[in-house]
């Protein structure tokens, strides 16, 4: 017999409360049944509603913090070039993360959480920066200047991804 709480089942910005002794998988969906989640999506719900899912986001939020603040001018090339594969690959999981976020929800209960559309404007952001300004191990040499000579304005796009620490305090 399974053991289900008054605060179990919660809708728009409240979260599943996992006590010791009950069924993650049971709880999820539970929650998914009262929220009406479509059977082809269930699978994508469960997944992103996990507590090791927000776990390990809150991981790339933490790595990602720490790889901003080592940015620093002069910067020798290696380190320049390792941050530079690093960042492309948090701001990939952070758009794994949003898309997953967005099948496995819905674009609506995905609208009602207000961090989730922050986010969404960050990785917005994160990937036009990509976009406009590639990261030198995906384009040819242009010069000998080294990765800080292709950087422009559109690369202070990334301090927005700092923003996303508020998330931790949530």
């Amino acid at each position: 017999m399974q053991k289900v709480s008054r605060n179990i089942v919660a809708g728009g910005n409240k979260k599943t409360r996992l006590v010791s002794g009950y069924n993650t998988e049971f709880l999820l969906r539970l929650r998914a049944e009262k929220l009406g989640v479509p059977q082809w999506r269930l699978g994508f719900f469960m997944l992103v509603s996990h507590p090791y899912f927000h776990l390990t986001i809150m991981l790339l939020i933490l790595l990602n913090t720490v790889v901003l603040a080592v940015d620093h001018y002069p910067m020798d090339e290696n380190l320049a070039r390792d941050l530079e594969v690093v960042n492309f690959s948090l701001t990939l999981a952070f758009a794994v993360e949003m898309i997953l976020k967005l099948v496995g929800l819905g674009p609506w209960l995905y609208a009602q959480d207000a961090f989730n559309l922050f986010d969404a404007v960050i990785v917005l952001a994160s990937l036009t920066e990509v976009i406009v300004v590639p990261p030198g191990f995906l384009t040819p040499a242009e010069d000998d200047n080294g990765p800080g000579a292709r950087q422009s304005a559109v690369s202070a796009l990334r301090t927005f991804r700092l923003f996303r620490v508020f998330a931790l305090a949530r």
